[in-house]
């Protein structure tokens, strides 16, 4: 029987099973993921109708978590960045990196659509411990 999962919980059991997942996989080669915080909280905003304020609070938790895993055993991390470019430069990169078998030029990387973003940076200050949180993600990222 199939029962579906809402996201939240999801995402949740996901985050806090990661060091499970190593204990039972211990081959398992983890990549992470981050994207600018005001984006995050813009999109929690519009799809579950949070504050901004809690949607920076959720993006910092679960930022924290990312950074203390690559603390405890160094991966790669890569921004989802604004300019589908970059990040299509940035996956390309990683896959060669991770000698995976199959790995494809960033011109080859099709799945991201501009048209379906809503929310896009801002220069809008981030909150201090936000912001130095943010900054030690892009220093770790590819």
């Amino acid at each position: 029987m199939l029962v579906d999962v809402p996201d939240e919980v999801r995402r949740r059991v996901i985050a806090d099973k990661h060091e499970a997942w190593l204990d039972a996989l211990p081959a398992l080669e983890c990549v992470g993921i981050f994207r600018h915080p005001l984006e995050v909280a813009a999109s929690l905003s519009g799809r579950n109708g949070f504050s901004m304020e809690t949607g920076l609070a959720l993006w910092k938790r679960y930022n924290q978590r990312l950074l203390r895993a690559h603390e405890r055993a160094a991966f790669p991390v890569v921004e989802f960045l604004s300019s589908p470019q970059e990040l299509r430069a940035k996956l390309s990169a990683l896959m060669e990196l991770l000698r995976l078998p199959h790995s494809l030029q960033p011109s080859e990387l099709s799945f991201f659509e501009e048209g379906i973003r809503r929310n896009h940076t801002s220069e809008d200050a981030l909150p201090p411990d936000v912001e130095v949180l943010y900054r030690r993600l892009q220093d770790i990222a590819l």
